[in-house]
């Protein structure tokens, strides 16, 4: 194995984009899930020039807390969290149940905590993340009301949470 010096010119964390600007935010839905927060996400995602891709459990929509039905992107088995540069779980109780015993749902989370993504999560989303094997980090942010939209997004500007790297690699 032939070990090189850093290259500076080839460093992501030194030379990686600044803001969420083009990059897209993939958002694990379910019926159920808060309409406002939704849309306080959305306008976030937007503002700062970023895509948001919706992920439920059916490619056909899920209706959000007010009723309103919502196409989805991406139905769960085929939308996999590696295509996004962060994610958002912003499911109900009983979305977080039925996803719960579903193997693609849970290797959305824990594959989006292994690649060191930004997570934002719902309270209700808490069942799912213990299924997969995930305990919260200072790269995952409890989504607790609207006007935490722009926390997450904030956040997501510094690429991804370099510091989960040492805890989930070996080698």
């Amino acid at each position: 194995m032939l070990d090189l010096p850093p290259s500076p010119a080839l460093s992501i964390v030194q030379n990686g984009p600044k803001g969420f600007k083009g990059r897209k935010l993939g958002v694990l839905v379910s019926d159920g899930t808060d309409a406002a927060l939704l849309g306080a996400l959305e306008s976030a995602t937007e503002s700062a020039g970023g895509l948001i891709e919706l992920v439920a459990p059916q490619v056909n929509g899920f209706r959000t807390s007010d009723g309103s039905l919502r196409p989805a992107k991406q139905k769960i088995n085929g939308g996999p969290s590696v295509l996004y540069d962060a994610v958002a779980i912003l499911v109900s109780a009983g979305g977080a149940a039925l996803l719960g015993s579903e193997a693609t749902a849970r290797d959305f989370v824990a594959d989006a905590f292994a690649h060191a993504t930004f997570i934002g999560f719902v309270n209700a989303a808490k069942s799912l993340l213990d299924k997969a094997g995930i305990a919260p980090d200072g790269g995952c942010l409890a989504l607790a009301a609207p006007v935490d939209a722009q926390r997450l997004v904030t956040m997501c500007g510094d690429v991804r949470f370099w510091q989960r790297e040492k805890s989930v690699h070996a080698v």
